[in-house]
């Protein structure tokens, strides 16, 4: 459920120190999420424990360098 799924990933972004830029329901059992400027290592490790404990999975994926070294903005659609 939608729902549920964007509860699980504002949740989860929160306690993974990322903070969310915008998200939005994309469909019935996914959302668009966009970061900006977060460390590449910290949205990747999230990103693994979101798939690896709760099954969430990548649908889309963009991903732009920010000016500084080790820094991203992202535009993700995650799904259950």
């Amino acid at each position: 459920d939608g729902r549920a799924l964007m509860a699980l990933v504002t949740r989860s972004a929160g306690e993974a120190g990322l903070s969310l830029q915008r998200f939005e329901p994309s469909g019935e059992d996914a959302i668009r999420v966009w970061l900006e400027n977060v460390p590449f290592a910290e949205v990747a490790a999230w990103l693994e424990r979101l798939n690896g404990n709760h099954g969430v999975v990548i649908d889309q994926a963009a991903m732009d360098r920010a000016s500084e070294p080790g820094r991203v903005s992202v535009r993700l659609t995650l799904a259950i």
